[in-house]
């Protein structure tokens, strides 16, 4: 095989595998703080990007198939402290206010269609709630949680929001490095 075919292969092997992986899910995965006082609660959410509107208010009762996954354990409240997984929450709410978001990239301060998102608790800036009908965290109002199914220590969302690489970038990641150290084998064999 050519130099130039085998290089022309290997591309065309990546953007098959990229394709593939890409054309069934597309999951998005927002780590979340929430702080008030000594009260924090620290997460994950992981949504489908293709079931969720962005822009849009979303607001899903769980079970729901936009809602892939929650991870969130509370720590220093009054009461309430544990970990807590989807199966504990019976709704979430992810509000764009009008912005389009990138998901790609931190949520918090991307515009909106009023205050950047997530700066501010008054409604105009979006919203990221978590909804239990137990000792999991409440959402009381925009952007705040309050432990104990709502009634101890109230937490504002302060960050991270920064996406997690899903296991398809990943893996379209370790491919193409793959493929690249095959080609670069193939081509020192070659010139020896």
């Amino acid at each position: 095989m050519r130099t130039g075919t085998f290089r022309q292969w290997v591309l065309g092997c990546f953007l098959v595998v990229a394709s593939a992986l890409s054309a069934y899910a597309a999951p998005v995965t927002i780590p979340f703080v929430y702080r008030g006082g000594a009260a924090s609660a620290v997460g994950s959410v992981t949504f489908e990007s293709t079931l969720i509107s962005n822009p849009g208010l979303n607001n899903f009762a769980l079970p729901n198939p936009a809602v892939l996954g929650i991870s969130m354990t509370v720590t220093g409240a009054a009461a309430g402290n544990g970990t807590y997984t989807i199966a504990d929450f019976t709704g979430v709410v992810f509000d764009t206010h009008g912005g389009t978001l990138d998901l790609s990239r931190p949520l918090i301060g991307q515009p909106t269609s009023g205050a950047p998102w997530g700066t501010r608790q008054d409604g105009t800036a979006g919203d990221l709630n978590f909804f239990s009908g137990g000792p999991a965290p409440n959402g009381v109002f925009f952007f705040t949680l309050a432990a104990n199914g709502g009634i101890a220590d109230a937490m504002i969302l302060v960050g991270p929001l920064n996406p997690i690489p899903t296991l398809s970038q990943w893996a379209i990641l370790v491919l193409a490095l793959l493929l690249a150290g095959i080609g670069i084998a193939r081509a020192r064999r070659i010139r020896s």
